[in-house]
């Protein structure tokens, strides 16, 4: 398996990811994307993140493309092993999952 080129923005505005997580590069603080994109079942690393809305689940990253989560954080093997290149290439030794801070919040029943 090989860690592919991405589409353009003008391609690929979009993308719906499944079983994410949101990492933090040590030091330099920039949060990111990752996980399966829903539309080709593949690993995705996002630019680091700009903008984020909780109610909508939606983010957009430096590179202008938005980002959408789709159900229950989580890890898909394939999503970690790009992660792994993309830390690699970039050459992170340290980074810290925050997806706790994306999850979507859950009324809570005070009755």
């Amino acid at each position: 398996m090989s860690v592919w080129k991405v589409a353009p923005i003008s391609v690929e505005p979009r993308i719906d990811l499944l079983q994410w997580r949101v990492m933090v590069i040590v030091p330099d603080g920039t949060f990111h994307f990752v996980g399966l994109n829903a539309a080709t079942n593949r690993g995705r690393v996002s630019s680091a993140i700009e903008e984020f809305d909780t109610d909508t689940s939606e983010g957009r990253t430096r590179s202008g493309r938005m980002y959408r989560l789709l159900g229950s954080s989580g890890f898909a093997g394939v999503a970690e092993y790009v992660w792994a290149g993309w830390c690699a290439v970039n050459q992170v030794d340290s980074y810290i999952d925050m997806t706790e801070l994306y999850e979507p919040e859950v009324p809570h029943d005070d009755a």
